[in-house]
């Protein structure tokens, strides 16, 4: 039976990212982690578009719609049942 004691340790004060470390360190892992977000530079091929196809006072019908390289994509999307006071 392998022995594990030394991976007990007191974890009241330990913060996180610390313990992530131990863990890989004592398991012999590679390990990555990061806290900020990763942003990604790309021209971008999408051009949107948005128009009101019907509006009153009960619903409100308005296609979006997404040109890429790739293709077209559009959608409609109604929408009823609430009071409509905002332009899209």
């Amino acid at each position: 039976m392998a022995d594990h004691s030394g991976i007990f340790i007191s974890i009241n004060n330990l913060p996180l990212w610390k313990a992530y470390l131990n863990a890989l360190d004592y398991f012999k892992f590679d390990g990555w982690f990061i806290y900020v977000s990763i942003e990604l530079k790309y021209e971008n091929l999408i051009e949107e578009g948005k128009r009101i196809i019907k509006k009153d006072e009960e619903k409100i019908e308005v296609e979006y719609f997404y040109h890429t390289p790739e293709g077209s994509l559009h959608t409609i999307i109604l929408m009823n049942g609430q009071k409509f006071n905002t332009k899209i």
